[in-house]
C-alpha cells in the first residue's frame, strides 16, 4: 500500500487527532470533549487504521509535524509504534482503575474492548448454523461449498490492521487455520479495507457471511436491518480494544493529555456507550448483541508475540492463497 497524501493539520488547531472510529460515530464523544475543554481546537482526522498508520510514519520521516493522539483499534500497529520508542508516557490519573491488560507503561491505553463477530445474512444462514470460528467456517465450506462460494466477505488483512491482527491471532491455531486457508483458497472470497464495506455486502446480499467484524459495526448493522444477525458460538470472542498514544514530539503534548485523560474518564465512557463504542466500562457486551464471553487481547510484555516479522510474513503467504475478489 503506498503511503497515503499526508491530510494538512490544521494551523488553527491545538490538538490533532488521528482516529479510526469514524467521525459520524462519536459524536457524544467529541461533544462531551468540547463541553469539558471549551478553549482546545480539536481536528479529527478519521480513517481506516492501516492508511493513518502509513500517514504517520510519512509525516515522521520526512521530519514533519505528528498528530498529538493516535487512536486506532489496530492494536498491533499501535504497539509496534510503541516498541519502537514512537510514543512518549503519559500517567493518566485514571490509570489505576483501567484491568492490569488495558494498559502498558503509561505510553499506550485501551479505551474501549468489543468483540469480534461474524455476521450472518438470515435468508440464507440460520440460526442452528454455527458459522463463527474458523472452524466452523470450514465446516460449512466443506459441506455445503456452494453456500460461500463469491459471498464470504472478509477484511482483507493488507488494507485493514485490525483485520490483519484477527488473523494473525487465529493463525496461532496452526491446524485450523490452514485448514480455512486450504477450503477458502477457490472460493473467490470477498476482500474489504473497512467494516461498512463489509456490512453493506450482507445487507445487498452479495455476500451471505461476513467476519471479523467489529463489535459497534455489529450493533448497528443488526439494529438498521432485522435481516442481519450475529453467528452463535460457544466459543469466546477475541475482544479487542481501541489503543490510544501520544507519539514523541507532539506539537501540542497538554492538550493531548486532556484528550487522553478524557477517552479514560467516566465521562468519556459514558460518552462511548452514548456513541455505541464498547467502552471498557461496558466490558464487551451490548444491547444490541447477544451476551457472550469477550476475552481481551492484553497490551501487556506478551504482545510481542503478535510483531514478530516472520509470523507476520508467513500471515501474509498464506493470505495470499486466497482468491480475493
Amino acid at each position: 500500500m503506498q503511503t497515503p497524501r499526508p491530510v494538512p493539520h490544521d494551523p488553527a488547531a491545538n490538538l490533532v487527532v488521528y482516529s479510526a472510529a469514524f467521525k459520524p460515530f462519536c459524536q457524544a464523544l467529541l461533544a462531551g470533549f468540547a463541553h469539558a475543554h471549551p478553549t482546545v481546537k480539536l481536528q479529527f482526522v478519521d480513517g481506516v487504521s492501516t492508511e493513518l498508520h502509513a500517514q504517520y510514519l510519512g509525516l515522521h520521516s520526512q521530519g514533519l509535524p505528528p498528530p498529538d493522539v493516535i487512536w486506532s483499534s489496530a492494536m498491533d500497529l499501535q504497539m509496534n509504534l510503541v516498541q519502537q520508542g514512537h510514543a512518549q508516557v503519559h500517567r493518566s490519573a485514571h490509570a489505576q482503575t483501567l484491568p492490569a491488560w488495558a494498559s502498558y507503561q503509561g505510553m499506550a491505553y485501551c479505551t474501549t474492548l468489543e468483540p469480534l463477530v461474524s455476521l450472518r445474512h438470515t435468508q440464507h444462514i440460520g440460526p442452528d448454523q454455527r458459522v463463527n470460528t474458523l472452524a466452523e467456517v470450514a465446516d460449512v465450506i466443506e459441506r455445503q461449498p456452494n453456500l460461500l462460494r463469491n459471498r464470504m466477505a472478509c477484511l482483507d488483512i493488507e488494507a485493514n490492521g485490525m483485520g490483519f491482527l484477527a488473523m494473525l491471532v487465529a493463525r496461532d491455531q496452526a491446524d485450523v487455520f490452514e485448514r480455512f486457508i486450504r477450503l477458502a483458497a477457490d472460493l473467490q472470497v470477498q476482500g474489504h479495507a473497512s467494516n461498512p464495506p463489509l456490512v453493506q455486502a450482507l445487507v445487498a446480499q452479495r455476500a451471505v457471511l461476513a467476519f471479523p467484524v467489529l463489535g459497534a459495526f455489529a450493533a448497528r448493522a443488526v439494529q438498521a436491518h432485522p435481516e442481519l444477525a450475529v453467528c452463535t458460538s460457544d466459543q469466546a470472542r477475541l475482544g479487542v480494544s481501541r489503543v490510544a498514544l501520544i507519539p514523541n514530539h507532539a506539537p501540542h503534548p497538554e492538550q493531548a493529555a486532556c484528550f487522553m485523560d478524557f477517552l479514560l474518564s467516566p465521562a468519556g465512557q459514558a460518552c462511548m456507550h452514548a456513541d455505541g463504542l464498547f467502552p471498557l466500562s461496558d466490558q464487551g457486551q451490548s444491547q444490541h448483541l447477544p451476551q457472550m464471553d469477550v476475552q481481551p487481547l492484553p497490551i501487556d510484555d506478551g504482545f510481542v508475540r503478535w510483531l514478530d516479522a516472520h509470523a507476520r510474513e508467513a500471515l501474509r503467504r498464506d493470505w495470499h492463497r486466497l482468491s480475493l475478489a
